[in-house]
């Protein structure tokens, strides 16, 4: 059935087995003129291929990348573009150190319904972005200062990450205040 045992109304969904390793998710990924996943983080992308990968095993279906990492040129851009509050300054997106992206709502909405997310440790924080994806294990604020500090604490956060995602947008401690 591809969920754990306990699934059922009001339950994280597990999606059961290893996690894939990645190899073939190419197939499965459909890039928005313009997103960039070239410079993401390489742990991020090991997670995030294996769940594109499984997903597209699963359903036959592509994930549609929007976002990916962004310069600080780019973020601000965004920033200086976007109404107040809705882009994070530049320096202080996740997108900038390559530890988020913004997908198809549909895709991921499917991928959480599977357990992917929670299997391969993804979130989305951001209650009015359901788009937004970055590992659970650097959903603290101080966590989230160590890493842009050290990015080598990334990989250690990211494996902290497996099997503790999904849960719906905005379903974490930290929102973050709908930033992009």
């Amino acid at each position: 059935n591809g969920g754990s045992s306990n699934s059922g109304p009001g339950r994280l969904v597990l999606a059961g087995g290893d996690l894939v390793n990645g190899s073939g998710a190419s197939k499965f990924i459909t890039l928005k003129s313009g997103a960039n996943i070239a410079n993401m983080n390489p742990d991020f992308m090991r997670l995030f291929n294996g769940m594109v990968e499984e997903y597209g095993q699963k359903t036959g279906k592509a994930v549609q990348v929007n976002s990916g990492w962004r310069s600080m040129a780019a973020q601000a851009a965004l920033y200086n573009r976007l109404p107040k509050g809705r882009a994070a300054e530049p320096g202080s997106s996740l997108h900038e150190f390559g530890l988020a992206m913004d997908i198809n709502p549909a895709d991921l909405d499917a991928m959480d319904k599977l357990g992917l997310l929670r299997k391969y440790g993804f979130t989305r924080p951001v209650a009015n972005e359901p788009w937004h994806i970055e590992p659970v294990g650097i959903n603290s604020p101080e966590l989230l200062a160590a890493v842009k500090q050290d990015p080598t604490l990334a990989k250690q956060a990211i494996e902290a990450s497996i099997g503790r995602g999904g849960g719906g947008v905005g379903d974490t401690k930290r929102n973050a205040n709908n930033y992009f």
